[in-house]
């Protein structure tokens, strides 16, 4: 008995120097070999200097732009962005070259102007890849979804087709591609109506980015989808005016918990017709867009969202009190270089439930009276960038009893406070404020902050003087 496990114990240690022997001769030669092949058509001289024979240099898990398995030593990502000869015009991939990469997992070809497949050497040749779940073809010269057969991919995961020159035919393309959770369709000529029904096979779809397009309204034809765990959606950069259809069209997605829109001109009112339907979204971005303040009060509907972000936009119209939203759990706030014409502060004010408010480059056209001052009882945080205040915006931030960090950097305060108004901060324990004029008792005020532990105070224009009793 002893003697059989001291022979098991042999056979062990045989195998682990063997293994180790392998392992110091680099990664698999078979693998080193296709990696010199693939050299010669990504060939940008200034990319992969480190991928060349002999020099000390044989495991190809140290190449640049090689990833192994810790494990099996094996080849398991290749990051090929930008690596041809762009002098070189476009060209046609021959996808065989990748075969021995048996378990590879991820594959980056962005940049690399191709402009398709040698025929019978497409993508169809890494079906029998079993772990390979990652495509990135982005930014290439492709133009014809026929040319381009993926669909026996069916482990795929995550594709990017961006940058490319298709049209709305490559929607019933992708969507053999049945496990799919990932997909980036921005700027790929896309126009006009897209109906996401086509995409609707793709059950394990999880995020969409479909930006950068001449899309002008987007529709589910059958007004129900399967594509029930989308819950990451990015809209930039289209031609979409009507915001109330496209969020009466998103309201069919139960699970989205991230819309980002940016670049858009939602000119038209919206309703709350089917918004009840956003329950899970907690993350809403709008960038470089115009829209009307009722837009505002749509996604003001939306019971999870809990960050909301605003940048360059412009925002018009005024609400009434009775129509101002409440945001009931929004947490966090961060509106940067954003113009608004209407009654802004008060719907700040309604929003009851903040912690951390940044505001960066705004213009705000209004004043506010004292029995409107926001009171923000669960602000923590306040950041205000490159802003211009002539309201009574210190009263306001004062009111704020839960404030324990204030960062002022390059804005302009003209506001001047009595005795009686000076805020007291009782909670405040950081101030930090930067490169900001103020045009009024501004050290009377900071004496009154008796909380405060930091100050932080560089380049900044005092136009006032505290006499002996201030």
């Amino acid at each position: 008995m002893v003697l059989k496990r001291v022979r098991v114990w042999l056979m062990l240690i045989s195998m682990f120097i063997s293994l180790q022997g392998w392992r110091m001769e680099g990664c698999l030669k078979q693998e080193r070999t296709a990696l010199l092949q693939l050299k010669h058509f990504f060939n940008n001289p200034n990319r992969l200097q480190d991928w060349v024979e002999g020099q000390g240099n044989s495991d190809c898990c140290y190449w640049k732009s090689v990833y192994c398995s810790f494990t099996t030593g094996r080849v398991i990502f290749l990051d090929l962005g930008s690596v041809r000869n762009q002098e070189l015009g476009e060209w046609y991939l021959n996808v065989s070259l990748f075969s021995p990469f048996q378990e590879m997992e991820k594959l980056n070809l962005s940049y690399n102007l191709i402009a398709g497949c040698v025929e019978n050497e497409g993508f169809e040749r890494l079906s029998h890849l079993k772990n390979f779940v990652d495509l990135d073809l982005s930014y290439n010269m492709l133009n014809d979804s026929r040319i381009l057969p993926v669909s026996r991919l069916s482990n795929l995961e995550h594709l990017s087709l961006s940058g490319n020159m298709f049209n709305n035919s490559i929607l019933s393309y992708v969507a053999t591609l049945s496990s799919l959770e990932g997909l980036n369709l921005t700027d790929i000529g896309l126009k006009g109506t897209v109906d996401l029904q086509e995409l609707d096979s793709l059950s394990n779809l999880k995020e969409l980015n479909m930006g950068g397009n001449e899309i002008k309204k987007i529709v589910i034809s059958k007004g129900e989808t399967s594509l029930r765990n989308l819950n990451r959606l990015y809209l930039s950069n289209m031609s979409i005016s009507d915001g109330r259809s496209l969020l009466q069209t998103l309201s069919l997605f139960p699970s989205l918990e991230h819309v980002e829109f940016s670049y858009n001109n939602f000119s038209e009112a919206v309703n709350t017709y089917g918004l009840h339907n956003f329950t899970n979204v907690e993350h809403f971005s709008i960038y470089d867009s115009t829209l009307h303040i009722r837009f505002l009060r749509s996604i003001g509907a939306f019971t999870s969202l809990d960050i909301l972000n605003m940048n360059d936009c412009e925002v018009t119209g005024v609400l009434t009190h009775q129509e101002l939203p409440s945001f009931k759990n929004l947490t966090t706030l961060e509106i940067h270089d954003t113009v608004f014409h209407n009654n802004f502060l008060q719907i700040l004010g309604a929003m009851t439930s903040l912690q951390s408010i940044v505001i960066d480059i705004i213009d705000l056209n209004n004043t506010l009276l004292d029995q409107e001052l926001p009171l923000f009882k669960n602000l923590i945080a306040l950041n205000i960038h490159g802003t211009v205040f002539h309201n009574n915006f210190l009263q306001m931030i004062g009111a704020m009893t839960s404030l324990e960090y204030i960062y002022i950097t390059s804005s302009d305060i003209s506001e001047t406070l009595l005795d009686q108004e000076l805020p007291s901060f009782k909670n405040l324990t950081t101030l930090e404020i930067h490169d900001t004029v103020f045009h009024n008792n501004f050290l009377q005020i900071l004496g009154a902050m008796t909380s405060l532990q930091s100050i932080v105070i560089d380049i900044i224009d005092l136009n006032n003087t505290l006499l002996d009793q201030g």
